[in-house]
């Protein structure tokens, strides 16, 4: 919305969700799932009013597959999830969003598994950007706020990586009031759960952050209650061997993210 009034008397969903779709043929093959852009903003002097919840979708999820061993899972990437007021730009004025509920902007990447023996390894997934920012205005959320860019690998003979996205609260030259924010960009890889002495997924986290930032012209605040913020990595679970010839596999290994935004922020 710009220089314009939304006022929605109920829920608001917003979803741009990307699925990889299957064939039908042999050997299987699947597409992979992108996200899109699932954005509600205020500028210039506009004003949204959400009287019940907001739920902001962009996840991606790639297709299932039959086993094979040559068979790799398509990739899953989340897309953007965002809710803001004003812009990058400066020139562009501020805006006031309410939501007098709860807020949900989720932006996962979810590898597809493998669904049957025979080997193969599963997707990979990657997570995308769900943000909270206020570039200028106000944004007001009475009830709790969802932000979530997990990554998670598919399951398989071998795991799929699971990489965790990027998932915060900024204000620029705006201000933030919220109640209980909980972030995550939490990378999983994918079980070996299928066969015997597969290697279980790499997990790697992503970027949590909470962040009031200071313009040329005025600073950013950001007023709340408990927040928790999550960029674990967790590696998937290593194959069991068959008991003789086969050992079992290695487990994954999961490597924790981190913020790489301004010191002191």
């Amino acid at each position: 919305n710009s220089s314009g009034t939304v006022d929605i008397a109920q829920n608001a969903v917003i979803e741009a969700i990307g699925q990889g779709g299957v064939s039908e043929g042999l050997p299987s093959q699947g597409g992979a799932g992108t996200g899109g852009f699932a954005r509600m903003f205020a500028q210039n002097g506009g004003a949204v009013t959400v009287q019940g919840n907001a739920g902001l979708g962009a996840g991606g999820v790639s297709a299932r597959l039959l086993g094979g061993a040559d068979t790799v899972v398509a990739a899953a990437t989340g897309g953007e999830a965002t809710l803001s007021t004003g812009d990058f730009d400066p020139i562009v004025g501020g805006g006031t969003v309410t939501i007098n509920g709860n807020v949900t902007a989720q932006a996962e990447g979810r590898g597809g598994n493998i669904d049957s023996s025979g080997g193969g390894t599963g997707g990979a997934g990657t997570g995308g950007l769900p943000a909270v920012t206020a570039f200028a205005g106000q944004i007001d959320i009475a009830g709790s706020t969802l932000l979530s860019a997990d990554g998670d690998g598919g399951l398989g003979q071998a795991g799929g990586a699971g990489q965790g996205g990027s998932a915060g609260i900024t204000a620029f030259a705006g201000t933030v009031n919220l109640t209980s924010p909980n972030i995550s960009a939490i990378g999983t890889g994918g079980n070996a759960s299928l066969e015997f002495g597969g290697t279980g997924g790499a997990g790697t986290g992503g970027t949590t952050y909470i962040e009031a930032r200071q313009t040329a012209s005025a600073g950013g605040t950001i007023a709340g209650g408990d927040a928790l913020l999550d960029a674990s990595g967790v590696g998937g679970l290593g194959g069991a061997g068959d008991g003789s010839a086969i050992a079992a596999g290695a487990g994954g290994s999961g490597s924790g993210g981190l913020f790489s935004g301004q010191t002191g922020s």
